[in-house]
């Protein structure tokens, strides 16, 4: 057995603290999936962003998460898959999945055996995984990476994520595209209104600091509670967030626009057979366990809270930027959704062939 499942048994974080932890990746969740979207940018001024939207992202989150370090499917690709049973909530709760969007009357693409096709193909197989799931826990661990010593790394960090926090050029890439995406698309939704890019940008990513400087606190004398594996919950934590869950899948299935429920039994049986698929991909996959490193050399190489702060900065600035010219931003914002919404489905497939291969991690 790893190291880091030994001494996972050692991280003994009050309950106070583990509610704090539980609150930072589901704001961070919150933020890269509603705000970066356009969707919600403002969700901290309503009582419905912070009565269930914000619960949404952090117990959705929080489960997935919790089943992906107990199977040990928790390298990036099957996180991916994670990812993907998370976006299916579109479905059963907004009914995006089988209507379109909220604001719109319809499918932007019309519907393919009940399934609104484009909006399918954006959530399910790039945004809800990458912007909702994975992007959260790898800032998670970059922030607290931060505060850690190297030689305490494999027991902060899950280390096959390792390779995705370092300062590489496809990481970096990807990373610029996702703040051209996540500024164009907050802009646009904002009606280029300046004042109101300003406010959703910088209130959220203060709230994401004012809670890592509270956790930096109180973890100031055992650093190492401020890791990865401190979300992982107790049989109570666990229960709360599954009985939340079924709660909320079963309130708003019925409560939350039910004229938008399907009227056949085909795009119920889709959505089903893609948690199936998942499932099956997902057990088939082998169980990750920890690699030996070189944590002082790969340290050096890894995204810091300085990268951090440069790249919110970054993505202000050209939020501010955008305001200035709608036209080229509309432009741009059009390419970027384009881009993600016919490159999804090669994205997906290359996850699920990434699910069964196995990189080392380079210590050099």
């Amino acid at each position: 057995m790893s190291e880091t499942i030994k001494n996972e048994s050692e991280l003994n974080p009050s309950t106070g603290l583990k509610i704090i932890l539980c609150l930072f990746i589901g704001v961070l969740s919150t933020f890269f999936a509603e705000v970066l979207s356009g969707s919600f940018p403002l969700w901290f001024m309503d009582l419905w962003g912070l009565l269930v939207v914000l619960p949404l992202y952090m117990m959705h989150l929080l489960f997935l998460l919790n089943m992906a370090i107990r199977t040990k499917r928790i390298s990036i690709p099957q996180l991916y898959l994670w990812g993907v049973i998370f976006a299916l909530y579109e479905s059963w709760i907004t009914k995006v999945l089988w209507f379109g969007y909220p604001a719109e009357q319809g499918a932007q693409f019309g519907l393919f055996f009940g399934i609104a096709t484009a909006e399918f193909m954006i959530l399910v197989f790039f945004f809800h995984p990458i912007f909702a799931f994975i992007l959260p826990i790898l800032v998670f661990e970059i922030l607290a990476n931060s505060k850690n010593s190297p030689e305490n790394l494999d027991q902060i960090v899950i280390t096959s994520h390792l390779p995705f926090l370092e300062k590489k050029k496809k990481v970096i890439g990807f990373l610029i595209f996702i703040i051209i995406f996540g500024s164009s698309f907050v802009v646009i939704s904002s009606a280029y209104n300046i004042i109101i890019v300003l406010l959703a940008l910088l209130v959220n990513i203060g709230i994401i600091f004012l809670l890592y400087l509270l956790i930096t606190k109180k973890t100031s004398q055992k650093p190492r509670e401020f890791s990865i594996y401190s979300l992982k919950l107790g049989k109570t934590g666990f229960s709360i967030v599954i009985i939340y869950l079924v709660l909320l899948y079963f309130i708003m299935f019925f409560l939350l626009l039910p004229e938008r429920l399907p009227n056949s039994i085909i795009p119920y049986l889709i959505i089903i057979g893609f948690y199936i698929f998942v499932g099956i991909t997902l057990y088939l996959s082998k169980p990750y366990e920890n690699e030996k490193i070189d944590e002082f050399r790969i340290s050096e190489r890894l995204f810091s809270l300085r990268d951090l702060v440069f790249f919110f900065v970054i993505l202000t600035l050209l939020a501010v930027l955008f305001c200035l010219i709608p036209l080229a931003t509309l432009i741009i914002g059009t390419l970027t959704y384009l881009t993600i919404l016919f490159g999804s489905v090669v994205f997906f497939i290359i996850m699920v062939v990434y699910c069964f291969k196995r990189k080392k991690i380079e210590s050099r």
